[in-house]
């Protein structure tokens, strides 16, 4: 799935902490369902929104139709 970077404003729904592993891992917006945050060893590294009509689910760390992720 394509997906857009966006320098909207947002918060994570969680902090960033950094990884154990050094890599990094994807955070879901405090407010919107369809963008999400990367976060890596430097704290919060980028912004991006879901394609339209796309949402971003929690568990598979990626965008998806909001009737199949229950959004």
């Amino acid at each position: 799935l394509a997906v857009l970077v966006c320098m909207a404003t947002g918060e994570p729904s969680a902090p960033c902490t950094k990884p154990d592993n050094g890599d990094r891992y994807f955070v879901s917006d405090k407010q919107q369902y369809d963008r999400f945050h990367m976060c890596d060893e430097t704290g919060l590294a980028a912004k991006f929104l879901c394609e339209d009509g796309l949402v971003f689910d929690t568990i598979s760390k990626q965008c998806g139709l909001p009737f199949k992720i229950g959004c």
